[in-house]
């Protein structure tokens, strides 16, 4: 654990507007998170997004089944070595190890990675605030593209985010803030009408945190673009 903290903090100043945060998140927000997981049944086909330091990816690793499989997306070159490094002890990690691929890139590279591929279970442990809405956006919608019918998309929002927003150096940022906000908000809105929201807080998370899971429909269309 102390070697995934001193990891973090080597790339932070670097890195920062990729990893979007002052500390890997907690153990508490990764049981949230990947609690669709541990629910349903049978074999399942797993994709990370944004696994940073790895503390989505251990609780996914745990609440493994047999058949499962597991695709881990993650941007920073070095954050991905460190990972594979510090997994290699990891005996959920060898145990499935044959089941398990890492993709060196951006989500935008996923379509074209998994061209038919579905997804019963998407986490996502990217930091939205830091990106632009439409980045956000353009993000959510890929990613409920790739669900399978009934599969879970789950990602995380800090709990207050405007109120720190306020404290940004520049109008600029500070209207990036709310303007996540705003399309998280109308997101959850719209994928409510096709599919089941839950929410979990994580008051533990530095920041708090809420992890938001979203169940698609096997309705007509539930696979589209929930924002438009």
């Amino acid at each position: 654990m102390a070697n995934n903290y001193l990891t973090f903090y080597k790339q932070l100043p670097k890195r920062f507007v990729e990893m979007g945060s002052v500390c890997p998140s907690s153990r508490w927000l990764a049981k949230d998170m990947v609690r669709p997981l541990a629910e349903k049944v049978g074999a399942k086909r797993i994709l990370e997004v944004g696994a940073g330091t790895g503390p989505f990816t251990r609780k996914i690793l745990a609440e493994m089944g047999p058949d499962d499989t597991l695709s881990i997306c993650e941007i920073n070159a070095f954050l991905l070595n460190q990972l594979k490094k510090s997994l290699e002890g990891n005996s959920h990690y060898l145990a499935h190890k044959d089941r398990i691929v890492f993709v060196r890139g951006s989500i935008e590279d996923l379509p074209s990675l998994y061209p038919d591929a579905e997804f019963d279970v998407i986490v996502s442990g990217l930091p939205f605030s830091n990106f632009s809405p439409n980045d956000v956006e353009n993000i959510l919608n890929l990613l409920c593209k790739m669900l399978a019918k009934n599969g879970c998309l789950s990602f995380f929002e800090y709990i207050g985010i405007r109120k720190f927003g306020n404290f940004a150096p520049s109008a600029k940022h500070r209207a990036r803030i709310r303007g996540v906000e705003s399309i998280i908000r109308k997101w959850k809105l719209e994928a409510s009408r096709s599919g089941a929201v839950t929410t979990n807080i994580s008051l533990l998370n530095i920041p708090p945190a809420l992890a938001v899971h979203y169940v698609r429909s096997d309705g007509p269309n539930s696979n589209s673009p929930l924002v438009n």
